[in-house]
């Protein structure tokens, strides 16, 4: 087990240590094998020596990645770094339009894909250039080179490069506040920093196996789970399924002792008809974010698996992941805080400017120094994000006198659909798009397995003219499953204020009724 951060620079340190010190113990399990952290190792040393050897990647050059939780996804990012390039996993669920503007952006020079979202990737290829390498996971095509042959034989040494805590690391892809994509430049300090904070809130310890089934291209993962268990010497399980039976062959299977994901997937788990306590008995903790977690819910997932910790916990991509957590018997006696701010890290309620006192709504805000330093290829554009020292999140919450946060509510174009955060301009974009839409608006409504869906109010040209099932399949062409609008009630025009903006309020009433 590694004891201490001290004197490392890097994530690259950290994993170099845990190869060094546990060269035979397992750090994966995947597809029902397990990798030990000498195997990886060689692996993501050959991937490194190929691309900087062979393709002649540059430092800082961006590779972005089309890969779901598994080793190649694990070899690749570190195989990235070392070649002195920077990893760009990007989500998986997206579709052809948000690649193409997420390449755009990145102006990737090599990208690896897994075969399954080939067929996405492959027609966009040809209008981007700049990509001048075609790695494929199980791709057997003669323009794409195979990954795994560039991880099974060294094409001389990779590179050495120095790296210190202020160099980036990687770049995670977060919404922004209007919706459009935003690259979280995440540094190797703040993977460090976020090792420590993860490692106090779970307890992580070498014996552990850790569920990673949250996707990789998300911050609880990649900046909280992966490198948290690297320090410690441990193994995770890497997958990608949350349907319930499957959970508890893998969890019983693997032994595995930890589970963090988001509330959608407990909820699943609960409601399972054939849910049987015994099958988790190695679980030891389960920890959930991403969206609110239900009082009814929590209290039923504590009266199933009474031993098992809780912990509940808040964070941003923006603020390298987890900023307070709820646990233990706090999170029994206030199921609905997010809990008090971890060690460190400074959080303040505010209005205005000013910082309010217990008791009192206003934005929760995050100092700067638990704060990344830049968004990917947008100079300027995280400052804004700032009120002087202090980050704005866009939410509503209020502090009781114990030090405890709770959310009130959001930025009110903010949708959380089962961890995933959906921006109403983005749906609405799409709709408004279709021939026979005039306009829409888009709201966000209660449910109890996703915390949140999306339902439209559209104004067609002609009444009577737009079919719903069409405007669905529509928008489930251009835009991820999970932002497609559960329902769509037509009417002949938005109800507005004086001004001329969308009461949204009123839409959400209606809604909810």
């Amino acid at each position: 087990m590694l004891r201490s951060l001290e004197n490392c620079s890097s994530f690259l340190e950290v994993w170099s240590r845990a190869v060094s010190e546990n060269p035979d113990g397992v750090a994966f399990i995947a597809g029902g094998e397990r990798y030990t952290y000498y195997e990886v190792e060689r692996m993501s040393e050959s991937f490194a020596a190929s691309l900087a050897n062979d393709f002649g990647i540059e430092r800082g050059t961006p590779v972005a990645m089309v890969l779901p939780n598994s080793i190649p996804f694990i070899v690749a990012y570190l195989g990235i770094q070392k070649a002195g390039a920077l990893p760009v996993p990007l989500n998986t669920r997206l579709k052809g339009e948000q690649f193409d503007s997420l390449f755009n952006l990145v102006k990737p020079a090599a990208v690896i894909v897994d075969d399954r979202f080939r067929r996405t990737i492959e027609p966009l290829l040809e209008a981007h250039r700049e990509i001048r390498y075609r790695i494929g996971v199980d791709v057997d095509e003669p323009d794409w080179d195979s990954f795994y042959s560039m991880t099974s034989g060294m094409s001389g040494d990779p590179p050495d490069f120095p790296l210190s805590p202020d160099d980036p690391a990687v770049v995670l892809f977060t919404s922004g506040t209007t919706g459009d994509p935003r690259g979280a430049v995440i540094r190797h300090g703040d993977l460090l920093w976020n090792i420590k904070v993860t490692g106090e809130v779970f307890d992580f310890g070498p014996s552990d196996v850790h569920m990673l089934t949250v996707p990789l291209f998300h911050c609880t993962g990649l900046e909280s789970i992966f490198p948290a268990s690297v320090f410690h010497g441990s193994a995770c399980v890497l997958d990608e399924q949350i349907a319930p039976s499957y959970l508890f062959d893998l969890i019983e299977g693997t032994g595995a002792t930890t589970f963090i994901t988001v509330p959608t997937v407990l909820y699943l788990l609960i409601s399972w008809a054939d849910f049987e306590p015994e099958r988790l008995s190695s679980l030891r903790l389960i920890g959930f974010s991403g969206a609110p977690m239900r009082t009814d819910a929590l209290r039923k997932l504590h009266k199933l698996l009474p031993d098992v910790e809780l912990v509940n916990f808040y964070g941003l991509t923006e603020t390298t992941s987890i900023i307070t957590c709820c646990r233990g018997e706090e999170i029994i006696s206030r199921p609905d805080s997010i809990g008090r701010p971890c060690e460190g890290v400074d959080v303040r309620i505010a209005r205005r400017g000013e910082p309010l006192p217990a008791g009192e709504t206003g934005e929760l805000q995050i100092h700067r120094r638990n704060v990344i330093s830049a968004y990917f290829g947008a100079p300027g554009e995280l400052e804004k994000r700032f009120a002087g020292d202090w980050f704005r999140t866009g939410d509503l919450a209020a502090r009781d006198e114990e030090g405890f946060f709770f959310l009130k509510g959001r930025n009110i174009d903010l949708i959380i659909v089962g961890g995933e955060n959906v921006f109403a301009g983005e749906v609405e974009r799409v709709l408004d798009s279709h021939p026979q839409v005039r306009e829409s608006a888009v709201v966000g409504v209660p449910n109890k397995v996703f915390g949140e869906v999306v339902k439209a109010f559209v104004v067609p040209y002609q009444r009577g003219t737009a079919d719903p099932l069409a405007l669905k399949k529509f928008c489930f062409e251009r835009l991820p499953s999970y932002k497609v609008p559960i329902e769509i009630e037509f009417l002949d025009e938005l109800p507005r204020t004086p001004s001329g903006k969308v009461k949204k309020d009123l839409l959400r009433k209606s809604a909810n009724r």
